[in-house]
């Protein structure tokens, strides 16, 4: 498979799993590729299933945070696809909640302004909100900070 085929059937597996269920979303990896039958193929993929905030501030209330998971797509040589992502656990969600609202209090998200106390120098913006298709703002990295 050339680089061509290969960006092609990225955005064809990124199309189907993001389509599969509302709460899916990119950047989709494939990790592992073999046949599935003799007319398909069964990828190995991973993914983000996006976990709202839930913050009971209105200018806060349509972030969503993207949390890994892994799964499978498989492809028939027709394009008829069958996709299979695992579940967020409770606890993952949770502890994703936190997480992005620590980056929101700290101003480690551009353009919103922190909400917590800081200590030290100011803390550089790690991260933003990107508006993705369907309107959801998602929490995404844009670089790292040494503090």
């Amino acid at each position: 498979m050339d680089s061509d085929e290969g960006v092609e059937l990225a955005q064809t597996l990124e199309r189907t799993i993001t389509q599969s269920a509302p709460d899916v979303a990119g950047p989709v990896r494939v990790a592992d590729a073999s046949p599935a039958g003799a007319d398909a193929t069964e990828y190995s993929v991973s993914a983000s299933r996006l976990v709202p905030l839930d913050s009971p501030d209105p200018d806060l209330a349509s972030i969503y945070v993207p949390v890994p998971v892994t799964g499978h797509v498989t492809m028939t040589n027709d394009g008829t696809a069958t996709t299979q992502l695992d579940p967020i656990e409770d606890s993952a969600a949770t502890e994703a909640r936190a997480w992005a609202r620590n980056l929101l209090a700290t101003g480690a998200v551009a353009g919103v302004t922190a909400t917590a106390t800081a200590h030290g120098p100011p803390v550089r913006p790690t991260h933003e909100l990107v508006e993705d298709e369907n309107g959801r703002r998602i929490v995404r990295r844009t670089g790292f900070s040494l503090r």
